[in-house]
C-alpha cells in the first residue's frame, strides 16, 4: 500500500470516528450518559455546582473535541 492510499485510509477512519456525538465504549458511554443526568438535574433545581458538569461531556464527546481542533485550527491560521 501506498503512503497516499494509507494517508486516504487514515483520514477516512479520523472522520468517521470523530462523526458519532457519544464517545466509544461502554464504560465511556455510562460516564457521559452520567454526566448529562448530573448536568440536566441541576439546570431543573438550579444547582450552578452540578453546571460544571457540562465541560467533562463536551470534552468525553469526539465529535466535539473535533470540533473544538477544527475551530483552533482555523484560528490559528491568523497568528501566522
Amino acid at each position: 500500500m501506498s503512503d497516499h492510499d494509507q494517508e486516504s485510509v487514515n483520514s477516512a477512519l479520523a472522520g468517521q470516528v470523530m462523526s458519532k456525538w457519544v464517545p466509544y465504549g461502554d464504560l465511556r458511554r455510562i460516564i457521559f450518559f452520567a454526566f448529562i443526568v448530573l448536568f440536566l438535574y441541576g439546570v431543573i433545581k438550579g444547582d450552578n455546582a452540578l453546571l460544571f458538569c457540562a465541560i467533562p461531556i463536551i470534552f468525553m464527546s469526539p465529535r466535539a473535541v473535533g470540533e473544538i481542533l477544527y475551530f483552533a485550527g482555523r484560528v490559528s491560521r491568523f497568528f501566522k
